[in-house]
């Protein structure tokens, strides 16, 4: 029998239990991202992440270390905020989110491949195969189906007693 080669993708089963949690655990993240890219803004309109801010507060202060720039200009209960706002949100960033601060397509998209298992070709393959089996099983009557059976090597044969086995 020739080989079909199959190209599309089947989901074989979709973890929404799993999905559903990872995405409360997302939103949590998000809105601690949301906090953190506001307090950062209270501080330096132009810094978009910790990394941005810090270069920021090292600018002006001339150190090299964000916590000594921050302790500078007293803001040391403000970056320690920061910096324990994006430990909460290590998954987001703002490739992450639209502009209206939701999840992009892209990112949900990416989140449900993970939970996302395919058959691959060969399943496929043997599926398309079985599923033409049993369709031509099911369509004999119940008195010719009744006359086999799978035996202990997992073959299809005919019952011990059936007339056809001869």
């Amino acid at each position: 029998m020739p080989k079909k080669t199959i190209k599309e993708k089947k989901v074989k089963h979709f973890d929404s239990h799993g999905f559903t949690v990872k995405m409360t655990k997302l939103n949590e993240q998000r809105n601690a991202y949301i906090k953190m890219l506001s307090e950062i803004k209270k501080i330096d309109k132009n810094s978009n992440n910790v990394e941005e801010l810090e270069s920021y507060l090292n600018r002006k202060t001339n150190f090299l270390n964000a916590n000594v720039s921050a302790l500078a200009f007293n803001l040391e209960n403000e970056y320690e905020y920061i910096v324990n706002l994006s430990k909460q949100c290590t998954e987001i960033n703002t490739s992450s989110l639209k502009e209206d601060n939701s999840f992009s397509d892209a990112f949900t998209n990416e989140v449900k491949e993970s939970y996302t298992t395919y058959f691959s070709d060969e399943e496929l393959e043997v599926k398309s195969i079985l599923d033409d089996m049993m369709k031509a099983f099911n369509k004999l009557d119940i008195k010719y189906r009744s006359q086999t059976g799978i035996d202990s090597k997992y073959h299809f044969v005919y019952s011990v007693l059936s007339p056809l086995r001869k």
